[in-house]
């Protein structure tokens, strides 16, 4: 049978290619639809608790950051936990039931008004997400490198990253009618995501079984792995990058409407700018290579991203609010590409190396979300972006020590990736 099929191909080499080609714009097409309202349903998701809490039980600046890093730190956890699972799960099915859960773990949270309950629920919400992000990342990355698998990954951000532009303007609007509003319709995206997945599955059945995430498994664990050592200096600028992230969703909210007077449909824009400015930086840089494999690049924009924050906690300007946060919108997608390019690139380990990206960022948002709800409560949002500046400050220079020794040929720890896409 397996002769005959080889035949098969050798007749017509253009009908199999076609099918190729065309069960890569499905998967495509799956993850990165599925990634655009995922990511909506969490814009939304995000925004929407800190009015919700806030507004329903109360909840100081630095409960709302003890709030958002619950779901943080269950997401790393499980991130790394569940990197076996990534490897044997069938991405569709996987995804299928992230969403399925997240969207119940949100309808729970809004349903049953009890404070400590919210914390839990969150947590949850976390443990699901983990599923779905790495599965979905290590599927879309499987079997390629360099160049093409910078224009995918530009692909898979745009995607996410819309959806993060629409849903805090959204979830913004929704919570000027009511603070419940926005989780209730969070939670109705993600169980539409599930059905589409349900669907995908049904009328694409050559995803079930083929799609399987290969990583550490039959012929590519038994390729050399030619990672990158600049993968450790991504992940600081990664982390850093999250830490001022993780201020911006749980505690510059609370700042904005409470001390700035900004109403909740500017802030929702103000967030929904930052989202729009990393899908810019996620398209320039999907269409760019120069940017493949020079540890220079990383630093740049860390510093830029540090300027950046410390101007912010000396302005009450919206305007220039908006434009410091544009700033660090893109140098947001400069840090996040940057990491995910080179987590993966060489690697025989896929989705683990997601997982740990995943967790990376996550961390940042942890102590972004707690420091900045404690220092902010306590004392002051100047002294929050003072801090959050010299904490880049710092990255960077652990980054200049982590890229020492990724200038020549061979001594990046991946030898061949470095011999076919050039020199740092």
């Amino acid at each position: 049978m397996h002769r005959n099929i080889m035949e098969r191909k050798t007749r017509n080499p253009k009908r199999w290619r076609f099918r190729s080609d065309s069960t890569e714009i499905e998967k495509i097409a799956v993850i990165c639809g599925s990634a655009f309202f995922v990511a909506f349903g969490m814009g939304i998701k995000i925004l929407g608790s800190v009015f919700y809490i806030r507004e329903i039980f109360n909840a100081s600046p630095s409960q709302i950051g003890f709030f958002n890093a619950t779901w943080s730190c269950t997401y790393i956890i499980s991130c790394l936990l569940l990197r076996l699972l990534y490897n044997r799960a069938i991405p569709t099915r996987a995804m299928m039931l992230s969403t399925f859960f997240m969207g119940a773990v949100l309808l729970g949270m809004v349903s049953i008004r009890i404070f400590a309950l919210t914390f839990i629920f969150h947590g949850l919400f976390g443990i699901a997400e983990a599923v779905f992000w790495p599965s979905a990342m290590g599927w879309l990355s499987e079997g390629i490198e360099g160049a093409h698998l910078g224009r995918r990954m530009s692909v898979y951000n745009l995607s996410w990253s819309t959806g993060l532009i629409v849903g805090p303007l959204v979830a913004g609007v929704l919570s000027t009618v009511s603070p419940s509003l926005p989780l209730f319709v969070g939670s109705g995206v993600l169980f539409t995501v599930s059905a589409l997945i349900i669907g995908a599955g049904a009328f694409m059945p050559q995803l079930k079984p083929s799609a399987r995430v290969k990583t550490g498994q039959g012929d590519e664990s038994r390729a050399s792995d030619e990672s990158t050592r600049l993968r450790y200096p991504a992940w600081i600028g990664l982390f850093t990058t999250y830490v001022v992230i993780g201020i911006l969703f749980s505690v510059f909210p609370v700042y904005a409407l409470e001390e700035l007077g900004i109403g909740k449909g500017l802030i929702g824009f103000l967030l929904q700018l930052r989202a729009l400015c990393s899908t810019m930086g996620f398209v320039a840089l999907g269409r760019t290579e120069i940017w493949h494999f020079r540890p220079g690049q990383m630093i740049a924009g860390q510093f830029v991203q540090a300027c950046a924050v410390l101007l912010m906690g000396f302005t009450s300007s919206p305007l220039l609010i908006a434009l410091l946060i544009a700033v660090i919108g893109l140098s947001m997608s400069l840090s996040y590409f940057n990491s995910l390019f080179h987590a993966v690139s060489g690697s025989v380990d896929r989705a683990a190396r997601m997982a740990i990206h995943e967790a990376v960022l996550s961390a940042g948002l942890i102590v972004g979300s707690l420091v900045g709800g404690v220092v902010y409560e306590h004392s002051s949002m100047t002294a929050v972006y003072v801090i959050c500046a010299a904490c880049i400050l710092a990255g960077i220079a652990a980054q200049a020590v982590s890229s020492r020794g990724c200038y020549g040929k061979g001594r990046h720890g991946g030898k061949r990736v470095l011999e076919k896409y050039g020199t740092f």
